[in-house]
């Protein structure tokens, strides 16, 4: 990509993207959003395992702090009760440790599981739950050694007695860690392992549905001057790239359309450059092949300077199409008496009109102005009967009108001329276009009068309109808008002159 602020020829930087391909960076963005996607879940599937798992131990422990209050309840002196209740709830679990320490009103211990003290002394259990309040919630608590302990502690009434003995039990949950790991772990491999595979499938799909996008591609790649006519197949692509598709064959329409009006602009062009040199070279061999007398030099130093005017007219009027296509190009408009510069006209080509035999009118209202650039109006009134009387037979008339029509003005010249064949008329406009290219060419003129009037109007941000009947004649009128406004597309004013 060119930098226009940069000089010519250099390029400018260029920042490196990866991957370069869509469907490389589709996959990327939808790899990158399921994998953040994949991590938020297994989050929330760990967390949840984990409160489940608490909130069983929690139960556990409840329970079991709830069997032991029975028992002191109901059987406050069975020693023996109390014992086997311990050993039982630490058999209970299988791969959990379990720890139940049961201490009398006076601090004695009436039971306790065998190296409790060694590993969890009374001081390291929470506040205990009144007795008459049932255990919910445990403790965590992570010792030196790495263990990890779950804890609870409440009262307990002795029978009917007014003392309480305290309940400790705590529950060893290393298991859960190990569970709580190899499930992340499963977690983490079945994500990495569907992130993979989706990541492929997307792949796949993406170069799958990218695949009238790189039909649009070989096509721009394969484009040659002789292939302009070829077009993308609409029926096949999908939705999404049918309109890319589509404006890519408008494209290829509009430089078809562009190249042909080129190429027949060239042939004009050679055509039109090798009559005046041709004329110029057989004038000049002719009167180099003997001698001559001064006059018969006069004569054809006066043939050659004709045609050299000729010459540079088609040259300044080409110039003239090539500069008014840069988008810079403005024009200084100002207000201009309408009516004195249209009777300056006629007066100037009265004499032509009466020499061939035609009337020359004026239509236009006394003090009419019109916001324009005052030497291309006068090239636009120029053309416009010149053109007219050039078409028009003897007898015919050729009339100048202007009015006004909301906020614009609208100038028309109108001849009772030969007309255009309907085939035809969206043609005139073209540059070097002749409806007949013999009678034009005996005329004098290039077929650039009409090009250079559309031209004018378009960077007056105006219009021109073409109305035209075989044998009745034509009738040409320019839309002149007094407010100040952007030049029109060259495409629009093509449409809308037809």
């Amino acid at each position: 990509m060119l930098d226009t602020a940069s000089p010519p020829g250099k390029l400018s930087p260029r920042r490196t993207r990866w991957p370069r391909t869509l469907a490389g960076r589709l996959t990327l963005s939808y790899t990158l959003t399921f994998a953040a996607v994949v991590f938020v879940m297994v989050w929330i599937a760990y967390w949840a395992l984990s409160r489940n798992l608490q909130s069983d131990d929690d139960r556990f422990l409840a329970d079991q702090i709830h069997v032991i209050r029975m028992v002191l309840l109901h059987r406050p002196g069975d020693q023996q009760a109390l014992v086997q209740e311990a050993e039982w709830e630490v058999s209970a679990r299988r791969h959990s440790s379990v720890f139940v320490r049961v201490l009398e009103s006076s601090g004695e211990e009436a039971v306790e599981t065998e190296g409790m003290a060694e590993i969890l002394p009374s001081s390291a259990f929470p506040d205990p739950v009144p007795a008459d309040r049932e255990a919910r919630v445990g403790t965590d608590i992570l010792l030196e050694g790495g263990a990890n302990f779950r804890l609870m502690s409440a009262l307990a009434p002795l029978g009917k007695t007014a003392d309480q003995c305290l309940i400790q039990i705590a529950l060893n949950q290393d298991h859960h860690e190990e569970v709580l790991a190899d499930y992340q772990r499963q977690l983490l491999g079945g994500g990495l392992l569907f992130l993979l595979a989706s990541s492929t499938l997307v792949y796949w799909i993406a170069r799958h549905g990218l695949r009238s996008i790189r039909e649009v591609s070989d096509a721009a790649k394969s484009m040659r001057a002789t292939t302009l006519r070829d077009r993308l197949e609409l029926e096949r692509a999908p939705l999404e790239t049918a309109e890319l598709a589509s404006t890519f064959n408008e494209m290829l329409a509009r430089l078809e359309d562009s190249f042909e009006r080129l190429t027949r602009f060239s042939g004009s062009i050679a055509h039109e450059l090798r009559t005046p040199v041709n004329n110029l070279l057989g004038t000049v061999e002719v009167t180099l092949s003997r001698a001559r007398s001064g006059e018969e030099y006069r004569a054809a130093l006066e043939s050659n300077a004709e045609e050299g005017r000729r010459l540079a007219r088609l040259i300044e009027s080409l110039l003239f199409l090539a500069r008014s296509e840069h988008p810079e190009t403005q024009v200084e408009k100002q207000p201009v008496d309408l009516t004195r510069e249209i009777a300056k006209l006629v007066e100037f080509y009265e004499p032509t009109a009466n020499e061939s035999g035609i009337r020359l009118e004026s239509r236009c209202p006394a003090g009419f102005s019109i916001l324009a650039d005052p030497l291309l109006l006068q090239r636009v009134l120029s053309n416009l009967v010149e053109n007219g009387l050039r078409h028009t037979p003897s007898g015919g008339v050729v009339q100048i009108g202007a009015r006004r029509r909301g906020a614009d003005c609208e100038l028309e010249v109108l001849d009772t001329g030969s007309g255009i064949p309907s085939a035809l008329q969206g043609r005139i406009f073209e540059p070097l276009f002749c409806v007949d290219a013999s009678r034009s060419a005996r005329a004098g003129g290039a077929g650039l009068g009409l090009a250079i009037v559309q031209t004018i109007l378009r960077l007056h941000g105006g219009v021109v309109r073409l109305e035209s009947q075989p044998g009745r004649g034509t009738r040409v009128t320019t839309v002149w808008p007094d407010e100040e406004s952007r030049p029109i597309p060259v495409d629009q004013l093509r449409t809308s002159s037809t």
